[in-house]
């Protein structure tokens, strides 16, 4: 019997490669439209916030 082939996932690496691209996409962001830190995490807060009253008025129907 052969042994049994188990490939390896590294789940910690495309957390590592999501949190860096959020970063980087904050970081244009920021140089995009000339704001703080502060003010980009309100632009996606809110944009969020959008995107969430709009799936619930799309699951109402």
């Amino acid at each position: 019997m052969r042994p049994r082939f188990e490939p390896q996932v590294f789940p910690s690496y495309r957390l590592d490669r999501k949190a860096l691209e959020l970063d980087t996409a904050k970081e244009i962001l920021r140089e995009v439209f000339g704001t703080t830190s502060a003010e980009v995490e309100e632009m996606i807060r809110l944009r969020l916030a959008e995107l969430d009253a709009s799936d619930n008025a799309l699951k109402a129907f």
